[in-house]
């Protein structure tokens, strides 16, 4: 996985294509400020009823790169795209504007975003930053099937810590993709813990779904589930 800027030109987007988007957070007020007018006015009214002043800054600047990145694609000025929410959440671009048929998701943990973007695959991304003060053992069986549980609780440190956010990643990232929310218990379907490739999926439809781990850097894990077939993927970086 190589993670690179594009060219002066924005990169086209095929069909079956997916680019996903590396974007670090960390701004100063008077950037984040300059980027609050991008925002509809449903995102800045959440954006004002965050408590703390690190994450309402980094959600600005995630939903404000989101919409930069969505603009550069659709050759509009990002403040005038319509980004609806489904029945369940799960975001998507208003039907008027969606010739091309993107479909889109994005996640942000610890001043790091990963958007991805697809020509006409459902997809959905997830990302964490590792902790250490995390009862691992404990949430794995409170919410995860039992194979899963029983690896995870077999490790100890380094070894359980990374265990158990590939879990995390993954299973969010297939829930992203459905768009179904929780709806769909992380209990009633399996994916692998390892660190190996290729990943296993293990659910009524997985033969639908290609699911790739991330390596964004630093303290970070993440995943990538799309709607097969996929042709090609990118990486990319955004400041």
């Amino acid at each position: 996985m190589h993670w690179r800027e594009p060219t002066s030109q924005f990169p086209s987007l095929r069909a079956g294509d997916v680019h996903v988007w590396r974007i670090e957070l960390g701004r100063s007020t008077d950037e984040v400020r300059a980027l609050e007018p991008i925002l509809s006015d449903s995102e800045r009214s959440r954006a004002d009823r965050f408590v703390v002043d690190s994450a309402r800054e980094d959600y600005v600047v995630a939903r404000a790169s989101l919409r930069r990145l969505l603009g550069g694609y659709l050759e509009k000025e990002p403040s005038t795209i319509a980004i609806h929410l489904s029945e369940d959440g799960k975001p998507h671009l208003a039907n008027s504007l969606n010739i091309s048929d993107i479909r889109f998701n994005l996640s942000h943990s610890g001043g790091l975003c990963l958007v991805a973007v697809s020509g006409r695959r459902e997809v959905g991304i997830d990302v964490e930053k590792l902790r250490r003060d995390v009862d691992f053992g404990g949430l794995a069986a409170k919410y995860f099937a039992p194979a899963e549980r029983d690896q995870i609780i077999a490790l100890a440190g380094e070894s359980q810590m990374l265990a158990f956010f590939r879990c995390w990643t993954r299973k969010e990232a297939y829930v992203k993709a459905h768009g179904h929310g929780l709806r769909i218990p992380l209990d009633r379907f399996v994916v692998s813990i390892t660190g190996d490739s290729p990943e296993v999926l293990d659910s009524p439809d997985s033969d639908r779904w290609e699911l790739h781990s991330l390596s964004p850097g630093g303290d970070f894990v993440g995943c990538l589930v799309v709607e097969r077939p996929v042709k090609e993927l990118y990486f990319f970086t955004q400041r």
